[in-house]
């Protein structure tokens, strides 16, 4: 059975009205998934009984509210008699978005058959959230100037585009009163969390472990770009562009750092490279599509590896100045990795917590790019 010093989960149906709350004494597991511009699930295993489409509100450690909408259900009897449910629950951002419909082809600055005009980020969640008075516009830190078709999709789908064209990391903000749910917002944040490292973590006193993943994708060293295409009048697109007229003739970039691990012999005293075509929506202009390749170049050049950190002794996300939150900057230490020690900075990009032992949570730390030499390091002499 859970502690008593769980968090408070409020429950209300699918018109706001408070149901009531769930009692901690009857709860056997809570575990929520966040994960930037992913996931945002929670998972309850109780003997009360919820409805689908019940909505779920949970306070986190730092006073925000999460609200979250019961989906898939499962009941079983257990050998004691009890009968015992788990609800699948997922971010109430994504349940509502997904159930609106869009159909705006030309509001965002897409005319067929014509150049395409800029907007801003706000108008973009504009033409995404059409579909819906639930949720309002929140803070917007992202400054992009983008186009877009919103026509015929979901407003999540519309989300979706958002972040693809405009850039960004979404968030939901819920406002609370005594009464219950008074707002809803969506923001679009340049960063979420805090850009600067807030918290160490070393191997044997606070993590108990730690798993690197390389992603599987193909390692190119040579890049093609192209940039958007438009819709024509009569239903088509026209050519996408390319850059060779800005880059000396020829339409691919190459980074030489990655030459040496991704070439092989082509049999006749020379080198065969390994590509790949990567394609802009938001650019049209060569000379905007090449600067586009060129800032985001280690994007696709370098092996893409990521970190699971079982975290022991960390206490709820962002309870005091050593705790963590959803795209925070760490530093995780394993001196006994390799020749040298294992130090990585980066982001952490998804947390994992048992709301009921908040000391179990696991810290996924991704967008980290390199060999593992360039990891590698003299702990002493850094930490």
């Amino acid at each position: 059975m859970a502690s008593t010093d769980m968090v408070r989960i409020l429950v209300s149906d699918h018109l706001d009205a408070h149901i009531g709350d769930i009692d901690p004494s009857q709860v056997a597991e809570l575990t929520d998934v966040a994960q930037v511009n992913g996931e945002h699930a929670l998972t309850i295993v109780t003997t009360q009984e919820l409805e689908k489409t019940n909505r779920l509100l949970v306070r986190d450690a730092m006073g925000h509210w999460h609200e979250y909408v019961v989906l898939g259900i499962e009941s079983e009897r257990e050998d004691d008699g009890a009968l015992w449910h788990e609800y699948y629950c997922v971010w109430s951002l994504q349940y509502d978005l997904s159930a609106t419909f869009v159909d705006d082809m030309y509001g965002c600055g897409v005319v067929p058959g014509h150049a395409s005009v800029p907007q801003t980020a706000r108008r973009g969640l504009e033409c995404a959230l059409e579909g819906t008075s639930r949720w309002a516009i929140g803070s917007i830190t992202v400054t992009t100037m983008a186009a877009a078709s919103f026509y015929r999709r979901s407003g999540w789908e519309g989300l979706q585009t958002v972040v693809e064209k405009w850039g960004g990391e979404l968030r939901a903000t819920i406002g609370v009163d005594s009464s219950g749910i008074v707002s809803r917002a969506v923001d679009l944040l340049e960063h979420e969390g805090r850009a600067q490292a807030v918290r160490r973590f070393d191997y044997g006193f606070d993590v108990t472990g730690i798993k690197r993943t390389v992603s599987d994708d193909i390692w190119p060293c040579r890049i093609v770009p192209l940039g958007a295409s438009q819709e024509t009048e009569d239903g088509g697109y026209t050519r996408r562009s390319s850059i060779e007229s800005v880059n000396g003739g020829v339409e691919w970039l190459q980074d030489d750092s990655a030459v040496p691990d991704c070439r092989v012999p082509d049999g006749n005293g020379g080198w065969e490279y390994t590509w790949q075509i990567v394609k802009s929506d938001t650019y049209e202009d060569p000379a905007d599509v090449k600067q586009w390749a060129l800032d985001n170049m280690e994007e696709w050049t370098r092996p893409k590896v990521s970190y699971e950190v079982d975290v022991l002794q960390l206490a709820q996300a962002g309870i005091d100045a050593h705790g963590v939150a959803l795209g925070d900057e760490v530093v995780v230490v394993d001196r006994d990795w390799g020749d040298g020690g294992l130090r990585i900075q980066s982001r952490v990009v998804k947390v994992e917590e048992d709301l009921i032992d908040h000391t179990d949570v696991t810290l996924t730390i991704s967008n980290v790019t390199g060999t593992l030499a360039d990891q590698l390091s003299d702990i002493a002499a850094q930490v």
